[in-house]
């Protein structure tokens, strides 16, 4: 029993309470027992996964110390054992060595008429080959063949497996043309077999892939990708540089990933404006609830490229333009690994939004001011920002005050005075804010003067015209002095969108697209209904973790997950996975917002914990393909 004691030694030097010691002792738990036990069963007596883990190591520890194996009758250790196995059967190789026998004798695989391989799908896209994931019909596909079988045959046996019926979900096989690729995606002679790339390999598995490209994505040269640098608009054709664009085909959506890792962007780097034909497998698609967009008609597709340490002002030089409402948007983040299936789009308009609202006025809700550097080119460009933003993608920055906004659609005599005084409450400091409302109430007795004097620039009306100039002060702060940016909005907005027409129309669209608490936690669907007790548990871990954040890491959360802090999904699909240690953390796929959890938490506190640390750092960078 000196191995028992051994256990029980290290459990108490790892601070286990006594009882759970004594537990363990009295329901004969020992070496052999805990090597066969899950970590559920485990679990029923040691309940931190760290101590787990620890007298897991240390029990496999004991046992290659001390197993031991009987052969005629003594004991000897497991290493001599295998050197006696070893030697048997070399010396039975000797007895049986036979010059007539061919060299398949010792490989148990030159015997067999078989082998083993691995198909896998290749799809070309912006100018590689990515691999086609299995909710895309791709996936890896393992099965037995003919030693013989040629590379020409397994393309067959490709296109029959990832184009069933000559359909997929990146087109019909009509469209494509196919090659066969190795393990490093080099092409591969159609006559070669399969017995010829193991000899030429090494491999103890073979794998395959079946390439496609799209007929129609060879381009001349003269549709060739154009770079266009920042002084040149990317809708705007010169002498020298042609425009060449092609009418974009419907194809489906890739779930795409939220990153983790930073990437930084020299600030010297020029924005690159890319047109090209359409070479991507996403479906740019329009996701808007109120607003009428083409969707069914082809719009021409323009890829661009942004910096996001210069996001503001790359995405300005592409927006002046103002035929880019006429176009589909194709996103690209520079140095970012991420395919643009509206997923890369929500973040690029989100991360505009985010930066820009940090150069306007006010708190909760805010208005531009004049910058000395924006002419009336660059307060049109942020307002077809506005626009198409919503209109494509469904993504409104609801920091931006509704009366500036409502002012922007159909003029300054059509905010209130509610709707004013709603918005500028909110365009206030808290502490002014509270001095305010209850000079609206009425309670100027309660006020105390000083609060009111850095407001008012240190000269107070008189109690019977205090609430007369608030009223003022509002319209000057949210209306009179953007006037001149609301004229350029206007320019730009005016009846794009036939429902936004009245306040009501406004204030509702505000209320839909402000997440809460309760909403974020009702989008939340696993995508299996039928969960294992650790899925269940993940699960009541994130709806808990929700429905206890404040509102600027809700927003956070949200972005993370759907690529915007607005709400412009209907759902966060969230599938599992059993990461654990250092690689254990949660992946967000914007484009298809779907959500991969571990389910390897043991406590509350610890998804917790582990959830605020991705939320905390640079969470919105992607670095995931």
């Amino acid at each position: 029993m000196a191995g028992q004691v051994d256990i029980f030694t290290f459990l108490k030097r790892r601070n286990i309470p006594d009882n759970i010691v004594h537990q363990l002792k009295d329901d004969k738990i020992d070496i052999n027992v805990i090597n066969v036990m899950t970590d559920e069963e485990l679990g029923k007596y040691i309940e931190r996964y760290g101590d787990r883990l620890a007298l897991r190591a240390f029990c496999r520890q004991i046992t290659g110390t001390n197993e031991t194996t009987v052969k005629s009758g003594e004991r000897t250790t497991a290493k001599s054992s295998l050197m006696e196995k070893i030697r048997v059967r070399l010396q039975g190789k000797g007895e049986k060595a036979d010059p007539d026998v061919g060299p398949g004798v010792g490989n148990k695989h030159a015997s067999k008429d078989s082998r083993r391989v691995e198909i896998g799908w290749l799809n070309f896209q912006k100018g590689k080959y990515y691999q086609v994931r299995t909710r895309q019909g791709g996936g890896t596909r393992h099965m037995s063949v003919q030693k013989t079988m040629t590379m020409e045959e397994l393309l067959d046996i490709g296109k029959a497996l990832f184009f069933p019926n000559g359909k997929s979900a990146k087109g019909p096989l009509k469209d494509f043309k196919f090659d066969v690729r190795d393990f490093s995606h080099c092409p591969v002679p159609l006559e070669n077999t399969v017995q010829q790339l193991y000899d030429q390999t090494k491999l103890r598995m073979l794998r395959i892939y079946t390439c496609s490209k799209e007929k129609d994505k060879e381009l001349s040269p003269k549709d060739a990708t154009i770079m266009l640098s920042d002084s040149s608009s990317d809708f705007e054709p010169t002498d020298h540089r042609p425009i060449k664009t092609r009418r974009k085909q419907r194809l489906s959506v890739r779930n795409q990933p939220r990153r983790y890792h930073t990437s930084r962007i020299g600030t010297d780097h020029p924005v690159h404006h890319i047109e090209r034909s359409s070479d991507s497998d996403e479906e740019h698609s329009t996701l808007n609830d109120d607003a009428a967009s083409p969707r069914g008609s082809e719009k021409e597709v323009h890829y661009v490229k942004f910096r996001r340490v210069n996001i503001v002002q790359d995405v300005l030089n592409v927006f002046m333009d103002p035929r880019v409402m006429e176009v589909q948007l194709i996103m690209e983040l520079i140095n970012e690994k991420a395919l643009d299936g509206e997923g890369v789009s929500r973040e690029v308009y989100s991360a505009f939004w985010e930066l820009f609202l940090k150069q306007c006025e006010g708190e909760d809700e805010r208005v531009p001011r004049l910058w000395p550097d924006y002419s009336e080119k660059e307060w049109q460009a942020v307002g077809r920002v506005w626009i198409k933003g919503y209109m494509d993608h469904n993504i409104i920055p609801i920091r931006l005050s509704p009366a500036f906004i409502l002012s922007c659609c159909q003029g300054v005599s059509s905010v209130d005075e509610e709707l004013l005084m709603m918005s500028f409450l909110r365009y206030l400091s808290v502490t002014e804010r509270e001095s305010v409302e209850k000079v609206l109430e009425g309670n100027l007795e309660e006020i105390d003067e000083e609060d009111l004097l850095d407001l008012f620039s240190h000269c107070l009306p008189s109690k019977d015209n205090i609430r007369a100039a608030i009223v003022v002060m509002a319209h000057k702060a949210l209306l009179q002095e953007p006037k001149f940016i609301i004229d350029c909005f206007h320019s730009s907005i005016h009846n794009a969108v036939p429902r936004l027409l009245t306040k009501e129309s406004i204030m509702e669209l505000y209320e839909n697209k402000r997440p809460t608490n309760r909403k974020v936690a009702q989008m939340i669907k696993p995508s299996n209904e039928s969960l294992n007790p650790q899925e269940q548990a993940a699960l009541t871990y994130l709806l808990r973790y929700v429905r206890s954040l404040d509102q600027r890491k809700l927003e956070i959360f949200l972005r993370f997950c759907t690529g915007s802090s607005v709400l412009c999904k209907d759902s966060i699909e969230v599938t599992f996975n059993r990461l654990c240690g250092l690689s254990r953390r949660p992946v967000a796929h914007t484009c298809g917002a779907v959500l991969e959890l571990p389910c390897t938490y043991s406590s509350y506190p610890d998804f917790r914990a582990e959830l605020d640390s991705v939320l905390s750092g640079d969470c919105f960078t992607m670095d995931i393909l």
